[in-house]
């Protein structure tokens, strides 16, 4: 084990997060609908003015790790296709077969677990046999990693995958009902060539077949999702909002932060597509320590700020309080609370629940790496998460709270918001 390896499971800096934690499973709260309400909300010009002026949205994501969540954030909100890992050819020569590399592959960031039932559904109204081949393609020590391939009568037509067996099932199947839907759509377009071509009924009617039903029950969203559907939505009319293009918007500064300079200077080598005007940068920094402000003052420079504002629109936490706490302690987490409460006027935070805890000292254990004692010298422990609700919640931080569901470790995603961002839906 290196040192790194330790230092990542004592201080959550780990090296290869992201291949045990893909970020097309991180951000699968962040849909479409999502999307648009916060384009609007935060990047929409409200004058010609702010246009001339150039108006700027500022982001800040904390324990940014390598920057791909850093990036993918950009891409959700910039209004650019996010990145997202396609699943590779699943070696299966110990005797199943390879997979078809033309087989449509899943690429969607935000996927339904309900699409298993719905294409099982579909092929029972088609009459056509589905078969799932689930293989466990490794991942790393910390996570592993599951590869499904989706035959039709036989047919491989769909694969994807993830870091459990009923993600990659459903990204497979994802996949898979496209295609069905696709060759639904020609079946429907040769059809209306037969009666262009007089071939149909003499008085040009025909009844539909199975398949065109289906095309138009499934692909048009009238598929519900099942009740074990893990991608809660917190968009409600947000469908229907305008998109804040690049040339049509302000002008969007993400900056991402880490107390890990190695891991900073890998995030900085990243590729990303930028939007003319646009920045995204990294900095190794410390939110809770007094020297944030300096560390951060030339990126702040670039963004037109108006003195009323907060420095930042929106601060992000993925999976971060738990590091925060363990290591600084239930003063630590409250300072550290306080201050990304103060930097934002909309916080977008993924706290880690009490079991998460209980984990991180059990793999310390089994490391034999010495445990600190600020692990055992907390005293906010079980209700961490309702602790947390509460104090960004208090007087004078923030007023409303969007739940956006939970992430494939069943940890809760939520939005704080100072004023309300229409298209989202608020607790009461």
């Amino acid at each position: 084990m290196t040192l790194a390896d330790a230092d990542g499971h004592v201080l959550g800096n780990f090296h290869a997060y992201y291949s045990f934690n893909p970020v097309d499973e991180r951000l699968r709260f962040m849909d479409a609908a999502m999307s648009r309400a916060v384009q609007a909300a935060l990047l929409a010009l409200e004058s010609r003015s702010e246009a001339t002026e150039g108006t700027s949205t500022t982001v800040l994501d904390v324990g940014c790790n390598e920057g791909d969540l850093t990036l993918g954030l950009y891409n959700a909100l910039g209004g650019t296709n996010a990145s997202s890992r396609r699943a590779q050819p699943v070696d299966q020569s110990n005797g199943g077969g390879s997979v078809n590399a033309d087989v449509t592959m899943s690429d969607v960031s935000s996927f339904d677990a309900g699409s298993t039932s719905a294409l099982n559904d579909l092929a029972q109204k088609q009459k056509r046999r589905v078969e799932f081949v689930v293989r466990d393609v490794g991942g790393s020590s910390h996570r592993k990693l599951f590869a499904c391939e989706v035959r039709v009568d036989g047919a491989a037509v769909g694969c994807g995958e993830g870091v459990s067996k009923k993600v990659a099932k459903a990204k497979a199947a994802e996949a898979a009902l496209r295609v069905l839907c696709q060759q639904a759509a020609g079946e429907q377009d040769a059809v209306g060539a037969a009666v262009l071509a007089g071939d149909a009924d003499s008085d040009g009617s025909k009844e539909p077949t199975d398949s065109e039903a289906i095309k138009r029950d499934g692909a048009d969203g009238d598929v519900t999702q099942s009740d074990d559907t893990e991608q809660v939505s917190g968009a409600g009319e947000a469908a229907s909002a305008p998109v804040a293009v690049a040339c049509e918007r302000k002008k969007l500064f993400v900056l991402g932060v880490d107390i890990d300079q190695v891991l900073v200077d890998r995030a900085a080598l990243k590729a990303v597509d930028v939007a003319a005007g646009d920045a995204v940068q990294f900095r190794c920094a410390d939110v809770s320590a007094p020297a944030f402000d300096d560390a951060v003052r030339s990126f702040l420079a670039l963004a037109t700020r108006a003195p009323s504002q907060r420095q930042f629109d929106l601060v992000t936490c993925f999976s971060v309080t738990m590091w925060i706490h363990l290591n600084k302690g239930d003063d630590g987490l409250w300072k550290f609370l306080e201050r990304v409460s103060d930097l934002a006027s909309h916080l977008l935070i993924e706290p880690q629940p009490w079991k998460c805890y209980r984990n991180a000292q059990k793999r310390l254990s089994r490391m034999r790496v010495e445990i600190p004692a600020s692990f055992r010298e907390i005293q906010v422990r079980q209700d961490v998460v309702e602790r947390i609700d509460a104090f960004l919640l208090a007087a004078g931080r923030f007023r409303f709270k969007a739940p956006l569901g939970k992430t494939n470790w069943s940890r809760p995603v939520v939005l704080y918001s100072r004023t309300k961002i229409p298209g989202l839906v608020y607790a009461d």
